[in-house]
This record gives C-alpha cells, sequence and structure tokens, in this order.
C-alpha cells in the first residue's frame, strides 16, 4: 500500500511510525494491510496524522 512505500523512503519502521504519531503499532499494521476495517472514512483522521507524522506534502 501506499503507507507503506512512504514509511520505508523515509527509513521508518512500523514502531517508530507509531510512537511519532501516537498510534498503536497494530493500527499501522491494519492500514498498511488494507484491512477492510480501516479502509473506511472512520479512519481517515489516522492516516492523515501519519501522513502528518511522516510530512507527506499534499499538492
Amino acid at each position: 500500500m501506499i503507507l507503506r512505500k512512504l514509511r520505508k523512503d523515509r527509513k521508518l519502521s512500523q514502531e517508530q511510525l507509531a510512537i511519532m504519531s501516537g498510534l498503536s503499532v497494530r493500527t499501522i499494521q491494519r492500514i498498511e494491510n488494507g484491512n477492510r476495517e480501516y479502509i473506511w472514512d472512520r479512519h481517515l483522521k489516522s492516516k492523515l496524522l501519519i501522513l502528518k507524522t511522516i510530512k507527506f506534502r499534499f499538492s
């Protein structure tokens, strides 16, 4: 998934991203694996927090 590529491009482990974003490692794993439960809009806040944490720039 895109999140995994962004995380790896920044040389971050799931654990590092979890600490930096304040989310659990399990949440990071679920989002990266495209878990159906985490695809829906109710998790958009978590996804945006992760993107902000890794300093992704929206164009």
